[in-house]
């Protein structure tokens, strides 16, 4: 079944792991992003100075569609985690 796939533990990330998997059971959420309906977003003339271009949106996607579209049973949320550590200093590194 699509979804059910475990998720490395890059060092110390069973938390982020387990917010991952908590939202990702989100339908809704998980259907927006894997029909890329957030392009649009990301595409405006307008961008938000204290934004992030984008990156940690279309790290997510690519999570999520590794998450339930790709045919592993376990998925390293590498990228996710490396973009979100340059953005949020909790995430930085892997203690």
């Amino acid at each position: 079944m699509k979804g059910l796939v475990g998720l490395s533990n890059l060092g110390n990330t069973c938390y982020m792991n387990s917010s991952i998997q908590c939202i990702s059971n989100t339908w809704e959420l998980t259907k927006y992003f894997m029909d890329r309906k957030y392009k649009s977003l990301i595409e405006r003339e307008y961008k938000n100075p204290l934004g992030t271009e984008g990156r940690i949106v279309q790290a997510w996607a690519k999570l999520i569609t590794e998450m339930w579209m790709g045919n592993s049973r376990v998925v390293k949320p590498d990228l996710f985690k490396r973009i979100l550590g340059q953005y949020n200093v909790t995430f930085e590194g892997y203690g």
